[in-house]
């Protein structure tokens, strides 16, 4: 009987988000697979740590810090760790992770292979700013130097091979959720009343980390846009870093009314946020490939309003709406539809979300579609 096969994860952070979640919950299929997981997590380690930790997983920190390149020789632990742990497959997680992996390989474990996953979408590069230009520069050379490169989203893998990326190494695995219990309306009392909720507000959520991607003022100009035709609506916003007084939140009229806006932070407890919402957008105007946020809320039969960045719109199918841009007056409009729909018709809208996540992007089906992959590189 050949031993467990030994998978050393490099992740660039552990921080609360879409991707770090997506990384639990797949390490957690792993193991219960038979796959011995360690962890290496580049930056100091974030709120999702805890997580890892609490579920037995062996976390390493390398504590290199952004903007501080003295940090960067905190990377000759990767040895060490190649060298204790011994691992058959190493795999990267996001572009700092990817780029780590790709060293690690060629300098630490020649055995191994080496697997690489990307999570953003990249759309106009020239747009986005000279630190993530260099990065994903660095990433197709870690790229090239990839047994594969899987991508999360069709979009994010036309996009970066348009800039170079190997086509015959790249690969689409969407991220995949895990079904919860379907929700009754009593769920929903439950969940607004532990958040202070008024019980008959028409609750819009967004959860997303403060991000210029994210487009927190569109959102909040699009509230700001339907208060007078919807006075019961009320923006449910949570998020590392989303607070009333930092930006680009801060002095938007809405925070004059506490009835039709709370702003929560960081949310930890996701399941009750998706449970006091009606419905559950995205505002984001780049970046995403395949946001966890939409995915989960759609497991929990909330009708989601999305931007067609990335793969989102492929993401909800017909079973929500989807703004051709991220411009306030398009998102109020695709809002709009959601919240006049009647109520029986929204409710059917969020099962049919439910059943579109359980029969396409079960967690289990793609666990299992990274274990073929890790199993092809074991007897390649």
């Amino acid at each position: 009987m050949s031993p467990p096969q030994r998978i050393l994860i490099i992740s660039s952070g552990l921080g609360i988000g879409g991707a770090e979640r997506a990384l639990l919950q797949l390490s957690l299929a792993w193991r219960a697979a038979g796959r011995e997981i360690q962890i290496v997590c580049l930056a100091p380690l974030g709120e999702m740590a805890g997580s890892f930790l609490d579920e037995g997983f062996v976390v390493r920190e390398l504590k290199i810090r952004s903007g501080n390149p003295l940090s960067l020789w905190r990377l000759l632990k990767l040895h060490a760790l190649c060298r204790d742990f011994a691992p058959d497959v190493i795999l990267g997680w996001m572009y700092h992770g990817n780029i780590a992996a790709a060293l690690a390989r060629g300098l630490f474990a020649k055995s191994a292979s080496l697997i690489e996953v990307l999570h953003h979408s990249v759309g106009n590069l020239k747009q986005q700013g000279r630190y993530i230009q260099a990065l994903v520069r660095l990433g197709c050379w870690a790229a090239r130097r990839a047994d594969k490169v899987i991508y999360v989203s069709q979009t994010a893998r036309r996009q970066h091979e348009a800039l170079g990326y190997d086509k015959g190494r790249g690969g689409v695995i969407p991220n995949g959720f895990v079904l919860p219990p379907a929700l009754a309306e009593k769920d929903k009392s439950t969940a607004r009343e532990k958040l202070a909720l008024p019980a008959h507000s028409f609750i819009v959520g967004h959860l997303a980390r403060n991000h210029p991607m994210k487009n927190h003022a569109g959102v909040l100009d699009a509230a700001e846009a339907l208060l007078p035709d919807h006075p019961e609506m009320l923006l449910l916003l949570g998020g590392p870093g989303v607070e009333p007084g930092s930006k680009p939140i801060y002095g938007h009229k809405i925070l004059e009314c506490p009835e039709n806006i709370r702003v929560l932070g960081t949310v930890t407890d996701t399941d009750t946020f998706y449970a006091a919402c009606d419905i559950v957008v995205l505002g984001s105007s780049y970046g995403e490939a395949f946001p966890m946020v939409i995915g989960e809320a759609m497991s929990r039969q909330r009708p989601c309003a999305v931007t067609d960045v990335g793969d989102c719109a492929y993401l909800v199918g017909d079973t929500g709406v989807v703004a051709e841009d991220s411009s306030a007056e398009t998102l109020a409009a695709s809002w709009t539809r959601l919240i006049d729909m009647p109520p029986q018709e929204r409710n059917r809208l969020g099962a049919a979300a439910r059943n579109r996540i359980e029969e396409n992007f079960d967690q289990s089906m793609v666990a299992n579609e990274y274990l073929r992959i890790f199993d092809q590189s074991r007897t390649s």
